[in-house]
């Protein structure tokens, strides 16, 4: 990436089947680290032409209240092309299969990559990629090995700007000690000038503290901040930190503020990120402010689930989470102003990611052991699209990419094998009518 204030940020998601952060077709505000780790071109023209329409409906953003939207649900192979026409497209073997979960696919370098990572034993994972050129035949891509790690330490995010690649995250000793008391990971950050070759920033252990890591990292004008969670005296205890560094080699934590914990975004207006019940606000991602409250999830306070999936869609932001009734979505034009949008995918969608596509929004997941996929045109009313030809029956549905002429979505289907339970990846392929990456308007673009 070649412009300072150009940003590429990939969180790692937990091995739940909670949702990754999903993006606008080659837009990588929650970036796939892909051939190059932490470079990418945006397409950010595709985003603002196709984002316009959603901005302007959500202008004057209303108060948080009831749903506003209209749950219309096809049932017949006719009312939608997705309906049909699906191709799948193994992307490892049965003998490979394992405990994964499909996490992003993006196009990189001309070509389709996606990332997700498998459980090893009780105590680690590891990170999986793979690559396509037509996305029909995968073979496996080696991810970076300064960015993982044992005990689920590694990269979680990335950003780019400022001529430089840095990556967020935890690491572990090494070698890693036979017996160890309390928790021996500690919060680390990586650099890079290529993007392949990756080198540990400087940080004393009162910087990189034991127990702490950084989940988030943004691209400011005074260089590079990211947020995560410390450990005081307490290991039982943690709260909101922030660090900074000024060109991504050498970091420290900055003391005495008050942060928020969740999953953010960056946009023109500001660096958001959202707690179980308010959306905070930073310019230099340092000083937070509180600018919107949420409502409770309607989950007794023990068991209310902490985390939001932030999904970026051009101009429009939609936020997910988990409710009683099903995931609740909301949307802002802005980060501060939002609008509930309601349950539109009932008590049993399984929504994960949402894209937006030259063909409106997609919304992908996987329910009653099926993966589910809704379309929508505004992201504000959806539709269920039915699997006529069962080619999604028992999948899940991580994400989903347009790459040339083709929908391509990845994720995982069972692979039983001795009683265990054993996943082996998968990619969903249909055919457009168009290429999509011409320089013509994408909005109209037919599905074959």
């Amino acid at each position: 990436m070649s412009k300072a204030n150009d940003t590429a940020v990939r969180s790692k998601p937990s091995m739940g089947r909670a949702a990754g952060v999903g993006t606008a077709v080659g837009i990588a505000i929650s970036a796939a680290i892909g051939l190059h780790w932490g470079s990418r071109d945006l397409h950010d023209r595709a985003a603002r032409r196709l984002s316009t329409p959603v901005a302007a409906a959500l202008r004057p953003a209303q108060t948080p209240g009831a749903p506003t939207t209209t749950i219309v649900r096809l049932h017949t192979a006719d009312e939608h092309p997705l309906a049909t026409g699906w191709v799948r497209a193994p992307m490892d073997t049965v003998e490979n299969a394992g405990y994964l979960h499909l996490a992003d696919v993006d196009v990189e370098d001309g070509r389709i990559v996606a990332h997700g990572e498998e459980a090893v034993g009780c105590c680690d994972d590891v990170r999986l990629s793979w690559q396509s050129s037509d996305a029909g035949t995968w073979t496996p891509l080696q991810p970076p090995p300064e960015l993982g790690g044992p005990l689920f330490t590694g990269a979680r995010a990335f950003a780019s700007g400022h001529g430089i690649r840095v990556a967020v995250g935890n690491a572990a000793p090494e070698p890693l000690p036979e017996h160890f008391d309390g928790d021996p990971t500690f919060a680390a950050a990586w650099f890079s000038t290529d993007g392949e070759h990756w080198k540990r920033a400087a940080g004393d252990e009162d910087v990189f503290g034991h127990g702490d890591r950084i989940d988030e990292v943004w691209v400011t004008s005074d260089g590079f901040a990211g947020l995560g969670t410390h450990h005081e005296a307490d290991p039982l205890r943690s709260m909101a930190a922030v660090w900074t560094s000024a060109e991504g080699r050498v970091w420290s934590r900055v003391r005495g503020l008050d942060a928020p914990s969740g999953p953010g975004v960056q946009l023109s207006t500001g660096i958001f990120v959202l707690t179980p019940t308010a959306a905070w606000r930073s310019a230099d991602g340092v000083h937070w402010t509180i600018v919107a409250r949420f409502p409770e999830s309607g989950y007794p306070a023990h068991t209310s689930p902490t985390n939001w999936v932030v999904l970026p869609l051009g101009d429009v932001v939609a936020a997910l989470r988990d409710t009683p009734g099903g995931e609740e979505l909301w949307l802002s034009h802005d980060g501060a102003s939002w609008e509930r949008i309601g349950q539109p995918f009932g008590p049993t969608g399984g929504v994960r990611r949402i894209r937006q596509t030259p063909f409106g929004y997609l919304a992908l997941g996987g329910g009653s052991g099926s993966g589910v996929l809704w379309v929508s045109r505004d992201a504000r009313s959806w539709y269920g699209v039915p699997d006529v030809e069962g080619a999604f029956s028992t999948g899940t549905l991580d994400d989903a990419v347009v790459f040339r002429d083709r929908l391509v979505v990845v994720g995982d289907v069972p692979a039983p094998a001795g009683g265990k339970p054993r996943f082996r990846a998968m990619a969903w392929v249909h055919r457009l009518c168009a290429d999509v990456s011409s320089e013509d308007p994408l909005f109209e673009w037919p599905i074959c």
